[in-house]
Formats: C-alpha cells, structure tokens, sequence
C-alpha cells in the first residue's frame, strides 16, 4: 500500500523482474529476464535453469492483476529469442511500449522494442 508500506500481495518469477508499470487500474505489467511466472500467491519459480514447471510459462514479459497480483493467463505477448529480455515499460494513451534486448514479439520478427495495443 502506498499510504503505510504495508503489502497487499506479492509473486515470484524464475529470473529477475527489472521493470514494472501500471497498465490500467487493474492491470500491473512486468518485465525482466524470467520464464516463469508465479500462478498462485506463495508459489516459488525456482530459476531459469531450474524452474518450477507449475508455475506459468510467460517469459520476459507478464501481466498481473493489480488487486490480487495474479498472472493474467490469457495476454500472452511472446517475447522471446534472447535470454536477456524486457528492461523498458511505458504506458501512452493505451498502448504498452516494451524496450530490451529480445527478436521477436507477438510471434514475428521485432528487434528491441514493441508496442502492444
């Protein structure tokens, strides 16, 4: 919460989490070099080279539900081909502009940045 610091909710990721973004009031996105996102609270990923294959398969690029912090299964942006993946969110008049180190995004050929609208 931002009025005392309390916690409202938390999740795991099998890799580091570098960005994060608020979409919309009920949509939180996140970035970073993972593969794994947490489904349910408490659940740990484990690690890129090790993970936790219930959790859900989402790499570099994830939504979350801002009340609950659950993973919003069905937005699937496929940003792949380089581990290394998403180090830059910004949100303008509905769109989600994503920046990184990645080749392809939605399913073809993009190099460094996408806009998902």
């Amino acid at each position: 919460r931002a009025s005392d610091g309390g916690q409202v909710w938390k999740t795991d990721t099998s890799g580091s989490t570098q960005v994060i973004t608020q979409f919309d009031s009920s949509t939180v996105i996140i970035g970073g070099h993972f593969q794994w996102v947490a489904q349910s609270g408490g659940q740990q990923c484990g690690s890129n080279q090790n993970p936790n294959e219930n959790c859900f398969h989402q790499p570099r690029l994830a939504a979350l539900d801002a009340g609950n912090g659950q993973v919003v299964t069905s937005w699937k942006p496929q940003i792949c081909c380089n581990y290394t993946g998403v180090w830059g969110l910004a949100v303008q008049g509905g769109a989600l502009h994503v920046a990184g180190a990645f080749t392809k995004a939605g399913g073809r050929a993009q190099y460094h940045y996408a806009r998902f609208s």
